[in-house]
């Protein structure tokens, strides 16, 4: 017999797509302080998607709803009868963004010392991570609810909470105009990043394992689990 017509992947971008962009705002404030010759600074940025990156299968065959919401596909069988496989659309999404806040004291060098302590507090959202370098796994290798959603969620990315601290040491081993010799030491510490609680399997039949954000009971006794 013929050998089997192989079914293929296949990843196409809106013929609308847009270069992604995005809008940027920055507000700082620096003070000399009254004290030991100390600088405050105080910064606030903000970003906000207006044409990022976002992956859509255009081949999901929706089936039903599952008790908690999630919408239930067709597995394999998809809207196009000729490809089994994901049909995987890179398009532009307007959701997301990041707000980072700063506080920082710093003691420029005087007697050949000087130091700084900062702190950083961040909240970002995004659509899709894409932590990978092709569209099957850039649209996979993530936690969802419903694949092809258009929702901002806490970002792979960001880091809430960022304490920095620095010394640094003036030598002079040399008596040459300009040919100071610093030595810096760097202390850093910070709260980790986001992950996900997900499904063992195919919770929502997409073809994918592994990736569907697990459902947290209300409690005893909600009637969308069967104990």
């Amino acid at each position: 017999p013929p050998p089997a017509v192989p079914t293929p992947n296949i990843a196409l971008t809106d013929p609308n797509f847009k270069t992604p962009t995005s809008w940027k705002g920055n507000l700082a404030f620096d003070t000399t302080l009254p004290w030991f010759g100390l600088v405050a600074t105080v910064e606030a940025n903000y970003i906000k998607a207006k044409e990022a990156l976002y992956y859509v299968d255009l081949n999901l065959k929706p089936n039903g709803t599952n008790p908690d919401g999630r919408i239930r596909y067709s597995g394999s069988t998809g809207l196009y009868s000729n490809f089994s496989n994901s049909v995987l659309e890179l398009t532009n999404t307007d959701k997301g963004e990041s707000e980072a806040y700063t506080f920082r004291i710093a003691r420029p060098m005087k007697n050949d010392w000087a130091f700084s302590v900062g702190y950083t507090h961040t909240h970002a959202t995004e659509v899709q991570p894409l932590t990978s370098s092709v569209a099957s796994s850039n649209y996979t290798s993530r936690a969802t609810f419903n694949p092809n959603d258009n929702v901002a969620r806490n970002s792979a990315y960001v880091i809430p909470d960022k304490y920095v601290a620095s010394l640094t040491r003036a030598f002079h081993f040399f008596q040459t105009e300009g040919a100071t010799t610093r030595l810096t030491a760097v202390f850093r510490a910070q709260t980790g990043h986001a992950f996900s609680y997900v499904f063992f399997g195919d919770a929502n039949n997409d073809g994918q394992s592994g990736n569907d954000a697990f459902y947290v009971p209300a409690g005893p006794t909600d009637p969308k689990v069967v104990w």
